[in-house]
């Protein structure tokens, strides 16, 4: 073991892609990783990826904050089959299947991703022609849009691939209702029809739906890599992780498949990325000739893309920066934004958002001066 890999910047990456041995860890290591995790969401993720041998042989005060996430993890997934059945109720009324998106999708198909991945809201996918039927029904059954001003309505109604978010006036669960994985103004749409089309039942559940494998495995790069905010990107990194380990034991042609779909889809893009940096960063295993084939799709600036997404996917904690990570997490920033809209729409956009973003913060400190 190096002392590199024992730095405070590499310590939970390399635990997560197995550099380290955790028998070389002492209390002072495993403080700035619980620290670490923590901030970046993944510390439930981190406790259910290690072994019962590896959790025993941890120190107790570390011991305890793995079983207390463990037991976290396990009321999260209960109450999202609640939240799941109140959902298609909903849809019921309506005669729309469910089909479910992201975290919830893997919850429900209890694949290996979703064993301590925490969310906060339920995602699923609608047929475009159907999104204002859908919407009158969630209505109807309590979930309310949480973006009231008309330029946040316009915005997501006119450009993007959702509704605007909705939050149940009860229970305060959220909701994203998606129409499509890509904004409609995005520069290479995707043809959501495709993704229904074939879409695979769950077994147990009438009518609820998850994506087909390929499809889970593309639609997690998609959002991953047209993300702006890096927030939840290790813990993204980590779904794709898993998900390319399961799946590509146990479907049969995996690799082929997912190729081949990347095509038809158009998200040729979003694979190469998706499978350069679990590669590069967790150790994910993904055959060399896999890699050298999605090379064809190159990015422009690939030594760029490698500055800006190695930072972006560095645990979100102030010992992982260093000087650049500010200017690489704005340039993911700005990025996302440049692949989600046109430059005539994306700089009046960006305009409006600073402006606000900037008048809030006047007001917050106005306010914090009158109370003080």
């Amino acid at each position: 073991m190096t002392k590199n890999a024992l730095k405070d910047n590499n310590l939970l990456i390399n635990v997560l892609n197995k550099s380290l041995s955790l028998s070389q860890l002492n209390l002072r290591h495993w403080d700035m990783i619980l620290r670490q995790a923590r901030q970046s969401h993944v510390i439930s993720i981190l406790a259910n990826r290690l072994s019962k041998d590896e959790l025993n042989c941890l120190p107790d005060r570390v011991k305890l904050h793995f079983e207390i996430q463990n037991q976290v993890s396990i009321r999260h997934l209960s109450a999202i089959n609640w939240e799941i059945q109140c959902i298609l109720d909903a849809l019921k009324t309506v005669n729309q299947p469910l089909v479910l998106l992201k975290g919830a999708a893997y919850a429900i198909s209890d694949l290996p991703v979703s064993r301590g991945r925490l969310f906060s809201d339920v995602d699923i996918l609608v047929p475009f022609n159907q999104i204002e039927k859908v919407e009158k029904a969630f209505v109807k059954f309590g979930w309310v849009s949480t973006k009231l001003e008309a330029y946040d309505q316009m915005y997501y109604r006119k450009w993007m691939h959702e509704l605007p978010p909705m939050t149940h006036e009860k229970r305060g669960t959220a909701l994203d209702v998606h129409h499509n994985i890509l904004p409609l103004t995005a520069k290479k749409p995707v043809d959501s029809s495709k993704l229904l089309s074939e879409k695979v039942p769950i077994s147990g559940y009438e009518n609820v739906y998850v994506l087909q494998p390929v499809d889970m495995v593309l639609h997690s790069m998609t959002h991953l890599f047209h993300e702006g905010e890096m927030d939840h990107g290790l813990r993204d990194l980590l779904d794709l992780d898993s998900l390319i380990n399961y799946f590509s034991h146990k479907e049969k042609n995996f690799w082929d498949k997912l190729l081949q779909r990347s095509e038809e889809l158009n998200l040729q893009l979003p694979l190469y990325y998706g499978l350069r940096y679990p590669h590069k960063i967790l150790k994910t295993p993904v055959p060399n000739d896999v890699l050298t084939k999605t090379n064809k799709f190159l990015p422009k600036f690939p030594r760029l893309m490698d500055f800006i997404f190695t930072r972006g996917f560095r645990p979100n904690h102030r010992s992982c920066d260093d000087s650049y990570s500010v200017f690489a997490k704005w340039l993911i920033y700005v990025r996302s934004h440049y692949l989600r809209m046109p430059f005539y729409l994306l700089i009046p956009h960006l305009i409006r958002k600073a402006y606000v973003r900037r008048t809030a913060k006047i007001e917050s400190e106005a306010n914090n001066q009158q109370q003080a």
